[in-house]
């Protein structure tokens, strides 16, 4: 839910431009997997905020959520976490053989 637009925009819409031009850096060099290892980056370097809030906050602060700080560090974090595009693949397929189709429509719908 919060993430799409992260994903659609490729981190366009929260945030500054020279932080948005060195995560499409790395991105143009590292591929799709860096969209994944950015997001879940910007999520742990504001863990401890966010696990002290309720469902609704959370949604709302994420969505807002700009990065504050060394772009450097979160990109270091970033290509620190062990997402492969092998894992992505297999990803991909469990969620096609998942014979949930009630889950696969709330994915597709958030």
């Amino acid at each position: 839910m919060y993430a799409s637009q992260w994903f659609l925009t490729l981190f366009a819409v929260n945030f500054s431009f020279d932080v948005l031009m060195r995560i499409w850096d790395v991105y143009l060099l590292e591929g799709e997997k860096m969209i994944y290892r950015v997001a879940i980056a910007i999520l742990l370097k504001n863990e401890s905020e966010l696990l002290q809030k309720s469902f609704e906050d959370l949604m709302s602060t994420v969505k807002e959520m700009y990065i504050v700080g060394d772009v450097e560090e979160l990109i270091s974090k970033a290509l620190g976490l062990k997402i492969t595009n092998s894992v992505l693949h297999i990803l991909h397929l469990e969620y096609e053989d998942s014979p949930d189709e009630e889950v696969k429509e709330l994915l597709l719908i958030q």
